[in-house]
């Protein structure tokens, strides 16, 4: 789900993770620390700590933490106003103390 196989023995595995397999699995509902825990379960005797290296779990919490970096709106956008006045009045509500809006002129 999360890493693109690369090759399969008996005893050993080859895979490839990248930012978009991570996305992917993130997408799927699956955490960063679920996918670090998962690697860290698999991981070979043969590591030096018995998990996986820090920056690989680093790199994967970086994923998922550009993914909840930018969250987008739907928005409209007017525009070819006749006159400034005509402007003013769209957008006044905008410019409120109370608005999340924004005009641009």
């Amino acid at each position: 789900m999360f890493v693109h196989m690369r090759t399969r023995l008996p005893n050993l595995a080859v895979g490839h993770i990248t930012n978009e397999s991570v996305r992917m699995a993130l997408r799927n509902g699956i955490s960063a620390e679920q996918i670090i825990a998962y690697l860290n379960a698999h991981a070979s005797s043969r590591c030096r700590s018995g998990r996986i290296p820090s920056n690989v779990s680093q790199m994967i919490r970086l994923w998922e933490a550009e993914k909840d970096r930018v969250k987008t709106k739907s928005g409209v956008l007017f525009d070819k106003f006749e006159t400034e006045e005509a402007f003013d009045m769209v957008t006044a509500p905008a410019r409120g103390p109370l608005s999340f809006g924004c005009a641009v002129r």
